[in-house]
């Protein structure tokens, strides 16, 4: 929480970040939403405040590393509209860095795919195997609660056996 107790924007971004980046589809969301971020620069030569604060959204922490390459962004959107694009220099060099964004994020994409299909591989089982397993687990539950109900009996019995001995009294 900030000094005037609400929630810190820039917090909230970073968590929500971190949860897309944990899965295939999250890192793709990103990679598309940084595709976008690159064509508009491509095409623009500078970047609006709005894809500004996407690209902060996107990549966290190093998306201001980003946009210190490129010129200074105002907040007012008539000075925006007047400000001079920036050079092909900084062009080249934010979209340099911004590669190396979706490189790692590529990265991460095809580990995080390369699990999911360990994980599946490793849950697959040849039809006859699962099936007798399943066997295998059924007659293992029936066994249980069998092994169970003469528990439960034997302790019924003993109860009952000691409740007489207590009504006979003592020898």
């Amino acid at each position: 929480m900030s000094a005037t107790g609400n929630v810190d924007i820039n917090f909230i971004y970073e968590e929500a970040r971190q949860r897309l980046l944990a899965s295939t589809k999250g890192i793709q969301a990103i990679l598309e939403g940084l595709s976008e971020i690159r064509a508009y620069l491509e095409a623009n030569g500078k970047l609006s405040q709005e894809l500004r604060n996407e690209l902060r959204q996107w990549c966290g922490p190093c998306a201001e590393q980003m946009l210190s390459i490129l010129s200074d962004e105002d907040e007012d959107e008539e000075a925006e509209e007047e400000k001079e694009p920036n050079t092909p220099e900084q062009i080249v060099e934010f979209l340099q860095k911004l590669e190396k964004e979706e490189q790692m994020l590529m990265t991460r994409f095809v580990c995080l795919q390369h699990d999911a299909d360990l994980h599946q591989s490793s849950l697959s089982i040849p039809d006859q195997r699962a099936d007798r397993l399943i066997r295998c687990d059924a007659h293992n539950s029936r066994e249980v609660y069998r092994a169970l109900d003469e528990l439960e009996k034997a302790r019924t019995r003993s109860a009952e056996r000691e409740a007489r001995r207590a009504k006979r009294g003592p020898k």
